[in-house]
């Protein structure tokens, strides 16, 4: 699937290149060359998403196509930055709705439930301090988090933490001893994570679904 998709954005890349040097012999839409180029890679990333099924994502590429078409074509009688505005309240909005249920609890090693992260609008500091940790979430929002694994034990040879984060920065403090495995569906987000050189014995699963955040993993 990986190199599907790899031989797909080449030929993407191929076409627009090609579109760069003959546009002059190209049909007139009326568009700068740089906002074509502009809505036809947000168009084609949009598509690809939905056959992926990431229906934020697309919907995403498909809002910014709307606002770069309609500073061209004015078909709503709106400014730019109101757009922008608009387009982010609509977003959060859809992430809301379409956001899947996840009971941020955990269970620690004397059996009590215990939520662990969430977080709107400020700083928080939290310690995992558990014998018997197999799976875990953060759920943050305009805010960041930072969370330290020095004192779990993981159970078996793997453990999940799901990460939920929107205009957010994640922070995970991680045993040396644990390898980590970050997955899931990032949109304008960044993962900030070297692998380390060292014999593991623990697998920390991370499942980031993330909006315009930042995830670091340290070791310690």
């Amino acid at each position: 699937m990986r190199v599907k998709h790899h031989i797909f954005w080449g030929l993407v890349l191929l076409a627009l290149a090609g579109g760069v040097l003959f546009h002059n012999a190209l049909p007139q839409l009326g568009l700068p060359l740089w906002k074509l180029i502009i809505v036809m890679l947000f168009a084609i990333d949009g598509i690809d998403d939905l056959w992926q099924k990431k229906l934020i994502g697309s919907y995403i590429d498909f809002s910014l196509v709307f606002i770069v078409l309609n500073s061209e074509y004015q078909w709503l009688d709106a400014g730019f930055w109101t757009m922008c505005f608009a387009w982010l309240l609509s977003y959060l909005g859809i992430r809301l709705l379409f956001k899947p249920f996840r009971k941020q609890v955990f269970y620690n090693s004397e059996g009590k439930r215990q939520r662990l992260v969430g977080k709107s609008l400020g700083s928080s500091v939290r310690y995992i301090k558990d014998e018997y940790f197999d799976n875990g979430s953060a759920d943050v929002a305009f805010g960041d988090a930072t969370i330290y694994f020095n004192d779990a034990k993981i159970v078996g040879e793997r453990a999940t933490f799901t990460v939920d984060a929107a205009f957010s920065a994640i922070t995970l403090y991680v045993p040396q001893t644990w390898a980590v495995d970050v997955k899931g569906d990032s949109v304008f987000s960044t993962v900030d994570y070297q692998p380390q050189n060292v014999v593991t014995d623990k697998t920390l699963v991370v499942k980031a679904d993330m909006a315009f955040s930042s995830l670091k993993i340290n070791f310690i």
